[in-house]
C-alpha cells in the first residue's frame, strides 16, 4: 500500500477525487489501477508491504487496517484519498464471470478462490480502477474513518462525502447479518463518518462491524438493501 502523491488533487472539504495535477499545472486524470502497479510510478512511497494482492485490495475497499509486522510490532494504517477513476466491485466481478453465486459471495468465499486461481482474481481486481492511498495513524486513535475520529462498531457509517454530510445523525433501517442468527432487522441511530475506495454513489453505505475475525465474517457477508433517513436542524421561519 502507497503514501498519498504530492501530485493528487481533492476537494478540500468533501475529499472528493479530482485528478493528477501535472507539472505545468493542469489536472487530468489518474492512471488505471493496472497501470499505476506496472509501471511502478509509486515506487518509494510504499507504507507497507503485505502478503498478497487480494489483502491489498481488501485494504482498499475497507480504507483502514491493523497491520501485525515480522518484528513483531503493529502497524495501523488509514485512508488519505482515492484517484478519480471509476470503483469496479471484485464480488461482483466474480458473480459475472460465474466464479461465485450471488448468495454465496462472502469474503471467505472471495478468498478461497483466490487462493486457488490468484491470476484470475488479479485480473478481475484490475477491472477496478480506482486506487486508494494511506498512511500511517497512532495506535490510540485507530481505527479513525474519514473525518479523523475513532470509529464505532455498528455506530459508525460510511459514505460518499460528495453526497452525504460529514457527521451526519442517521437513522439507518435495513438487514444485519448475524453469526447466530442469520439476517435479522438492523434499525438504530448512527454517525457519518467515514468513506473508502468502495463507497460511491448515493445507493451505497457501509455499516462499521469492528476489529477482528468475527468483525470480518459480518463484514464480508453484510449486504442487504435499506433505507437512511438524516436528520438536520430545522431554520427557523423568522
Amino acid at each position: 500500500i502507497y503514501a498519498r502523491p504530492n501530485d493528487l488533487v481533492t476537494e478540500p472539504v468533501t475529499g472528493k477525487p479530482i485528478g493528477r495535477r501535472m507539472s505545468d499545472g493542469t489536472i487530468t486524470s489518474w492512471p488505471t489501477r493496472r497501470d499505476i502497479e506496472s509501471s511502478r510510478m509509486l515506487e518509494g512511497t510504499e507504507v507497507a508491504w503485505l502478503d498478497n494482492a487480494l489483502d491489498v485490495y481488501i485494504i482498499h475497499v475497507n480504507g483502514s487496517a491493523r497491520l501485525d509486522m515480522l518484528d513483531g510490532s503493529t502497524m495501523y494504517v488509514g485512508y488519505a484519498g482515492k484517484t478519480d477513476r471509476e470503483y469496479t466491485g471484485l464480488g461482483y466481478a466474480m458473480i459475472e464471470e460465474g466464479l461465485i453465486k450471488k448468495d454465496d459471495l462472502t469474503l471467505s468465499a472471495i478468498k478461497s478462490y483466490y487462493r486457488k486461481h490468484p491470476e484470475q482474481v488479479q485480473e478481475l481486481i484490475y477491472r477496478n480502477e480506482n486506487y486508494v492511498f494511506f498512511t500511517e495513524y497512532d495506535g490510540s486513535n485507530w481505527p479513525a474513518g474519514s473525518l479523523g475520529v475513532k470509529v464505532t462498531p455498528k455506530v459508525t457509517l460510511a459514505t460518499d462525502k460528495a453526497i452525504y454530510p460529514r457527521g451526519g445523525l442517521v437513522l439507518v433501517d435495513t438487514k444485519s447479518l448475524e453469526l447466530s442468527a442469520g439476517r435479522v432487522d438492523f434499525n438504530q441511530f448512527m454517525l457519518d463518518q467515514d468513506t473508502g475506495g468502495a463507497i460511491k454513489a448515493p445507493g451505497r453505505a457501509d455499516i462499521y462491524m469492528g476489529v477482528g475475525p468475527r468483525a470480518e465474517v459480518l463484514a464480508g457477508g453484510q449486504y442487504a438493501e435499506g433505507n437512511l433517513f438524516y436528520f438536520f436542524l430545522k431554520q427557523p421561519l423568522n
